[in-house]
């Protein structure tokens, strides 16, 4: 009588040398080298944007030419209506000329001249005196309407005034300039962002004047933004490194790299062409009272 064979167990299945791959790491291969190289490419490209705009920025600071200035330092009078001048040279001559054309238009427009003043410092005066002399001695707004105002900025200091004319006083009453010093212009000076806080209280000066209503509202801080988007391309490079190996993906990032270039628009030689208006002859004869308010940051 024959022996029915006993049931053997079945052997496990032996593990296997192939290691396992991650999700992310089969996200990437699927992509394969020309999805690697598209995204490298692109954090190479904007890694080269945000240093080319620093270094761009830098230069056009060296640059930019600073306004002549009296013996007690204050800006010489300009000969026409000159909306921007920027003794402290704060701004690059993009942002200068961006500004001024804003300012000239709405003068254009409304015969209303906005001027904005930076100087690196007061030498010794009060805010308030300076800015009542610099208006007076300029003149600002046309002789018969008063319907000048002035953006002061005094570097040394962390000086900001905003004067307003005999006839604006009305339509931008002293409280109105505090909140717009305080919420707009204090705000965006304290991270270093001038240009942006003086396009951001120039455009609801306008507003204000022309009889709208402004949103005290400060500029965006473009700085937690860039800084965002730094810490996004670095947790995803690390993600890159951990399922490709760092060998391979500084392979295709050298790859890519080599059709990654800069360009540069050459900046032409018109950054005084902002500097002049066609109302030249109504220039210097308005006058305030000392109307506004001071602040620093």
């Amino acid at each position: 009588m024959s022996k029915k064979p006993r049931n053997s167990p079945i052997p496990a299945a032996l593990p296997t040398d192939e290691p396992s791959i991650s999700m992310v790491g089969k996200i990437f291969r699927s992509l394969g080298c020309l999805g690697i190289l598209l995204i490298a490419s692109v954090f190479i490209a904007i890694f080269s944007t945000l240093l080319w705009n620093w270094a761009s920025a830098g230069l056009a600071h060296l640059g930019a030419p600073h306004p002549a200035a009296t013996s007690s330092g204050m800006p010489v009078r300009p000969a026409v209506y000159t909306p921007v001048v920027d003794a402290a040279g704060i701004l690059t001559t993009n942002e200068l000329r961006a500004l001024s054309t804003k300012l000239q238009e709405f003068e254009h427009a409304s015969t209303t001249q906005l001027v904005v003043v930076t100087v690196p410092s007061l030498n010794g005066n009060e805010l308030a005196d300076y800015a009542q002399q610099l208006y007076h001695s300029w003149g600002i707004g046309q002789r018969h309407n008063n319907n000048g105002l002035l953006v002061l900025v005094a570097m040394q200091e962390h000086g900001l005034r905003i004067q307003t004319g005999y006839g604006l006083e009305g339509a931008i009453p002293d409280a109105t300039c505090e909140r717009l010093i305080t919420n707009v212009l204090e705000p965006a000076f304290k991270n270093q962002q001038y240009y942006d806080g003086l396009d951001a209280v120039t455009t609801q000066l306008i507003q204000l004047a022309q009889g709208e209503t402004a949103s005290f509202a400060p500029p965006a801080d473009t700085t937690l933004s860039w800084g965002l988007v730094l810490l996004i391309m670095g947790l995803l490079l690390a993600l890159l490194f951990r399922a490709l190996g760092s060998e391979a993906l500084w392979g295709w990032t050298a790859l890519a790299g080599t059709g990654v270039g800069f360009s540069s628009s050459g900046s032409s030689s018109d950054s005084d062409s902002s500097s002049s208006s066609s109302s030249g002859d109504s220039w210097g004869g308005g006058d305030s009272g000392g109307g506004g308010a001071s602040g620093s940051w």
